[in-house]
């Protein structure tokens, strides 16, 4: 159903061993924290907090050894942002550490069909 996890290929354990195109399946999570960002060209300090009830994404790249994920998703963002802006794919960085208690990630390998 539409409220189910997907198994998108073989479960990958270790962080570490994440690449490129693997998938992650996010279930009741939630990253929170401070972030550096630049505003107004202006480097300033904010508090966020960004939450995945059920969502999946794809790893675009991997950064320190799987403590840093830059993803690519769509259906993601503000609530009140309009359906176009949601629909279109966006680039968000997870820095793992902002990971709070609760939920489940999984990242998964995908693998070719061979059922044909």
């Amino acid at each position: 159903g539409p409220d189910a996890d997907t198994v998108w290929g073989d479960h990958i354990e270790k962080r570490s061993d994440l690449h490129s195109g693997d998938i992650i399946q996010f279930r009741d999570v939630t990253f929170g924290g401070r972030r550096r960002v630049v505003r107004n060209g202006r480097a300033v300090i904010e508090i966020y907090r960004t939450t995945f009830p059920h969502h999946t994404a794809i790893i675009e790249k991997v950064h320190d050894r799987g403590r840093l994920l830059t993803i690519l998703h769509q259906n993601a963002g503000s609530p009140d942002a309009d359906e176009a802006t949601r629909r279109t794919v966006q680039r968000d960085t997870l820095r793992i550490a902002d990971l709070r208690p609760g939920g489940s990630l999984l990242f998964y390998r995908p693998r070719p069909n061979t059922d044909n």
